[in-house]
Parts: structure tokens; C-alpha cells; sequence
């Protein structure tokens, strides 16, 4: 069983340990900060990188990497600052994949016997997680076996290409483009 104090007890016992501590306090030196601080940011993506290296104080050593000499606190918050808007922007604001992702993407989804990539939309939900929703032209007269293994292969290729895929929406539908330009 656990020992209890009397409520009256326990806040003399609190108030006299308190004292205690505050009169320990007198014999703490207070922390004395170096006098320069060398920080090495890494960044999710180059621009955050680009951002960061035009503080001053900054200096870019890699692609998404920076080092940043500082002297005051106020500086290091700063910068951590700017990673997080500049990291955070692109969930916040719901940044779709980069150009080279999208077009691996609709490269992979254009194959056999997926005619063209009517519409699409991707998204990033997480830092490494990307949604991808396409409106897909299948050539006509395929049996429902057949688009449904069409989806199933169009889904692995895109994911084998581009890692940070991890949700997939593929539409099926027919190019009305031909039948309306014929």
C-alpha cells in the first residue's frame, strides 16, 4: 500500500523542500552559452536549404544542408523557425508532387492498356506519403478482369517508380476526346 500524507502535512512538507531548493539555488553558477553556436540544418527539400543559406551567418554545404554560425539564441530560433514554415508549407497548403514525381507518374499510369491520363491530382499528405487520383483512358471493349488487372499493374509500376506514393484513386473511363473529335 502507498504511504499518504495528511493534505496540511504535505503542503508544509512541499513548502519546506521548496525552500530548500530556491536556498540551494544561491550556490548554482548560472550556464554560460559558448560564444558562437555552429548549428548544420538538413532540409526535407533544396529550397528550404536556398532559404536558410540567405540568413546571415549562413553557409550552404550540401544540397539541402546548411551550417549556420550563430551568437544568440534569438538567431538559432530563427532559423529553426524558418525550416519549420518552409518544411510545413507544403502540408499545410497541400503541395502536390514535384514536376520530375508527376511526370514519372503519368509516364507509368500511360502504359498498356491505359490510352492517356485523362485528369490527375496528387498531394502530399505527410513529409514521404503522396496521394495520387487520376482519371484514366482505357482502350475500349476491355473485359472487367482486364481493367481491373489494368489498375492493379498501373498502381505497382507508379509505386516502384516513385517511393513517396502510398495512396492510389485510379478512375477508369473512356477517351470521350476521340469520340467528340471524330
Amino acid at each position: 500500500a502507498a504511504d499518504s500524507l495528511h493534505p496540511v502535512a504535505a503542503a508544509e512538507l512541499i513548502r519546506t523542500r521548496a525552500a530548500e531548493a530556491v536556498a540551494g539555488s544561491r550556490n548554482i553558477d548560472p550556464l554560460t552559452p559558448p560564444t558562437e553556436l555552429v548549428v548544420e540544418l538538413d532540409t526535407q527539400l533544396p529550397e528550404g536549404a536556398e532559404l536558410l543559406a540567405l540568413m546571415p551567418g549562413a553557409e550552404r554545404v550540401a544540397d539541402r544542408t546548411i551550417r549556420h554560425r550563430m551568437r544568440h539564441i534569438e538567431e538559432l530560433l530563427g532559423a529553426i523557425a524558418v525550416v519549420l514554415i518552409v518544411e510545413m508549407k507544403s502540408l499545410l497548403i497541400g503541395e502536390g508532387a514535384r514536376p520530375a514525381e508527376l511526370d514519372a507518374i503519368v509516364e507509368e499510369l500511360s502504359r498498356d492498356p491505359v490510352e492517356r491520363v485523362i485528369h490527375i491530382r496528387t498531394e502530399y499528405l505527410g513529409p514521404d506519403e503522396l496521394l495520387v487520383a487520376a482519371k484514366i483512358a482505357l482502350t475500349a471493349g476491355l473485359p472487367l478482369s482486364e481493367v481491373a488487372s489494368a489498375i492493379d499493374d498501373a498502381e505497382a509500376r507508379v509505386r516502384a517508380r516513385v517511393s513517396s506514393v502510398r495512396l492510389i484513386y485510379l478512375e477508369p473511363d473512356l477517351d470521350r476526346s476521340r469520340a467528340t473529335a471524330g
